[in-house]
């Protein structure tokens, strides 16, 4: 008699994700199984739990604003563009030949540890 409307992921409290359950009490059989707006329900879950009964119901996953800012990592701009200028110089200045050359040798040299095939 009851429907996910939504799953709220709202605080984070000791390192651990606090969630809210909105339920949706159905009306009675005998008037169409329509959704009575008046009868909400809130229920605490974990976010794990919250997450997958919203997967499974189709409904929305809501996260506070404020919980979004103190959960994400915080990015280092300059450590990513070095990152990336690396990568292009080395992108320019490998030649295919030698790309493929280095992925040929590397294949050689692995070793499969779990091939009872091969005796080391």
């Amino acid at each position: 008699g009851l429907e996910l409307d939504k799953v709220i992921i709202h605080s984070i409290e000791a390192s651990t994700f606090q969630a809210t359950l909105k339920l949706r009490q159905l009306k009675p059989d005998n008037e169409n199984d329509s959704i009575d707006g008046s009868s909400l329900l809130e229920v605490d879950a974990r976010p794990s739990d919250a997450i997958a009964l919203a997967l499974r119901s189709n409904c929305s996953i809501w996260m506070l604003e404020n919980v979004v800012a103190e959960a994400s990592i915080p990015v280092d701009a300059d450590a990513d563009e070095e990152d990336q200028n690396e990568f292009h110089e080395f992108i320019e200045k490998v030649s295919p030949a030698a790309l493929i050359r280095h992925l040929n040798d590397r294949e050689s040299n692995d070793q499969n540890p779990f091939d009872s095939s091969k005796e080391t």
